[in-house]
């Protein structure tokens, strides 16, 4: 279960390989291979880390990576505390279980797409980008580290919101 930080930095690695090099220096089965294999090796992670979740004695497990905010004294009404915010990874049953689901329906959605848009010669990197950051957001440990996941999901989304009604206006 220590190893639950690869669940979203696997698709993020993937988007990126094939955002960088993609079809310019890959074959399409290349770029696919690499974007089916990221998402399953999540898959895979989240699998195994909500198996041995599971059966575990305690229902929540907490991976550390760094000290985003390091802490800072303050004052509170019972003496004085210290305000942190880690950079780390929380699984409990919830998190774990809409892991599954988000890295299951994204692999899925990966191999049906390598058949169905065959044709397309555009990169295929945003898929990942997408399911990087809505995995990011499910497991964060902090509030404000969700936050950034699910903002560039959010920006990416009014972008290709905005370039659509451009585009239905041109027309």
């Amino acid at each position: 279960m220590d190893f639950i930080w690869l669940i979203p930095v696997l698709p993020g690695v993937g988007a990126a390989l094939n955002g960088a090099f993609g079809v310019r220096y890959f074959s399409k089965r290349t770029a696919a291979a690499i974007a089916c294999g990221a998402m399953g090796g999540a898959l895979l992670v989240s699998l195994v880390a909500f198996v041995q979740l599971l059966g575990a004695e305690h229902r929540e497990h907490l991976v550390t990576l760094a000290q985003w905010i390091p802490p800072i004294p303050l004052e509170t009404a019972s003496g004085m505390g210290a305000f942190e915010v880690p950079w780390a990874f929380r699984l409990d049953p919830l998190s774990g279980m809409m892991s599954l689901i988000v890295t299951g329906i994204g692999f899925l959605i990966h191999v049906y797409s390598v058949a169905y848009m065959d044709h397309d010669m555009r990169p295929k990197s945003r898929r990942h980008q997408k399911a990087s950051s809505v995995v990011k957001g499910l497991t964060s440990e902090s509030w404000e580290q969700a936050r950034l996941g699910s903002a560039y999901h959010i920006c990416t989304n009014k972008a290709r919101v905005k370039l659509n009604h451009l585009h239905t206006f041109g027309l």
